[in-house]
């Protein structure tokens, strides 16, 4: 199946329709007392704030990889 977006992100009664589905959908009860109900996307928009306001962390091994490959290519840091 084949969805074309821009049919949805144009269309002011289907973003209508999807916002009151969003809210049906949350005010469900979750399935533990401490758990919230997500959407798709939601965990990843809550990292990608994180991320740019904190930076995205790398352990050490790939830092040195990517000096390393940097080095390779004629970058240096």
């Amino acid at each position: 199946i084949y969805l074309d977006p821009h049919f949805f992100a144009d269309n002011a009664e289907m973003q209508q329709e999807i916002s009151r589905f969003i809210s049906y959908v949350k005010s469900s009860r979750p399935a533990n007392a401490t758990g919230e109900i997500l959407m798709p996307g939601d965990m990843e928009a809550r990292s990608r704030v994180v991320r740019q306001r904190d930076g995205i962390e790398l352990d050490d091994n790939t830092w040195h990889q990517i000096e390393h490959t940097a080095a390779l290519v004629g970058v240096t840091t």
